[in-house]
């Protein structure tokens, strides 16, 4: 039988940055996609190339979630391809430098 688990008295800091930070990266894969993106557009199959030990069902289902939370961005190209290829991109203010104290 274990010991009781005491609830914390320290309540979360209000507006912590980091806090925020991991509740939009939740998911697992999502840091590695954000960082693949950083360095421009890429195709689905860039990534995939890219991070090669994701599953494409894993990938996929983690764009969907990274373009809901309004981090990343699909346009769809104007091609003859069936393949309807859409370039992803991160949206540049999430890579801006930290502000210095």
């Amino acid at each position: 039988m274990g010991l009781p688990l005491r609830k914390s008295k320290v309540a979360p800091p209000p507006g912590c940055p980091l806090t925020e930070c991991m509740a939009l990266l939740r998911g697992a894969w999502a840091p590695n996609v954000l960082w693949y993106l950083r360095g421009g557009a890429r195709r689905f199959g860039e990534l995939r190339h890219d991070i090669p030990r994701i599953s494409a069902r894993v990938l996929s289902a983690r764009l969907r979630e990274l373009e809901t939370r309004g981090m990343i961005t699909r346009r769809l190209l104007d091609t003859s391809d069936s393949a309807r290829l859409r370039p992803i991109a991160a949206r540049p203010d999430l890579f801006a430098p930290p502000p210095r104290a």
